[in-house]
């Protein structure tokens, strides 16, 4: 028979106590055996008797050498665990649960680590690992309370922050309709070039379905003419489908100088990528048929 460990008995613990208090109030997975890469818990929030969000938890059992005198715990994670979490779809949690002696007695408190968040908001450092400390968590004396404020407030609020770094800046979903919409606060600022970057994406390939579509709905129009001012605001970061949208847009103008421009930019642009070669040389064509329109 294999010897079974301490440690991992203390882990296995920590696991089923920590997925116990969650179940409360939401669904619980744990992950299979021989498949923990980093995740033990697949978690989903129930409001209502109905499923709200997901989210996703490492557990790890802690000593009294983990917890300080100001009634805060530490561990210290691996930073290539923070790279794979901060790849994740849905926010990461850490929990550590105290496990003093063996057979231990049911701890008071479980403290929470907002993985998603500090990595948002702090970055992955340079180094093997980093301590995170945290006070937060949930008491038993307090544990409905303190889990109904964790999903519907925390989950929501780092689900939104989870965004940020892509660009995108959505609103914290509520569990009940609010008057206004709130958005993450205190993340935006050091991704504020991804943000630049989604909103010039999003808009090249508006503008490019809008004048493709041959549309004539006003509403429609009445867009393009405003995806054709941002687009001017960044034209030098422009991809060749932005260059040659932008053109299209400039010529309905009756713009002829600058649609000539975007198309001269965007053949440069298409020369000097390492792009498939009969694709390649198809929009070649096009854009010298379209240079060709404008001189005529």
């Amino acid at each position: 028979m294999p010897v079974v460990d301490l440690n991992r008995q203390k882990g296995n613990y920590a696991e089923s106590i920590a997925s116990a208090w969650l179940s409360r109030q939401c669904l619980v997975r744990p992950v299979s055996a021989g498949t923990d890469i980093g995740v033990d818990l697949y978690c989903e929030s129930v409001l209502g008797n109905f499923p709200f969000q997901h989210f996703w938890v490492q557990v790890k059992a802690i000593s009294k050498n983990n917890i300080g005198e100001d009634a805060s715990a530490w561990f210290d994670f691996e930073t290539k665990h923070l790279r794979y979490w901060s790849r994740q779809p849905v926010p990461v949690y850490a929990f550590l649960v105290p496990v003093i002696g063996w057979p231990p007695e049911t701890p008071n408190y479980i403290y929470g680590i907002r993985l998603t968040d500090k990595i948002v908001k702090q970055g992955i450092p340079d180094r093997q690992t980093i301590r995170y400390r945290s006070s937060e968590g949930f008491a038993m004396e307090t544990l409905d309370a303190d889990l109904a404020k964790f999903v519907r407030e925390i989950v929501p609020y780092d689900a939104a922050t989870l965004l940020v770094p892509k660009g995108l800046i959505a609103p914290i979903e509520k569990p009940e309709k609010s008057i206004q919409d709130s958005f993450p606060m205190e993340v935006v600022l050091p991704h504020l070039d991804s943000v630049i970057a989604s909103i010039r994406f999003a808009s090249e390939i508006s503008l490019a379905e809008i004048i493709e579509s041959r549309t004539r709905n006003p509403r429609h129009l009445e867009i393009r003419r405003i995806l054709d001012k941002v687009l001017r605001l960044c034209i030098d970061e422009l991809n060749v489908l932005g260059l040659s949208s932008l053109a299209n847009s400039a010529f309905m103008n009756g713009e002829v100088q600058l649609a000539r421009e975007c198309l001269e930019r965007a053949k440069v642009k298409l020369e000097a990528t390492d792009f498939d070669p009969e694709k390649k040389s198809e929009t070649l064509r096009e854009i010298e048929m379209m240079l060709d329109h404008l001189s005529s």
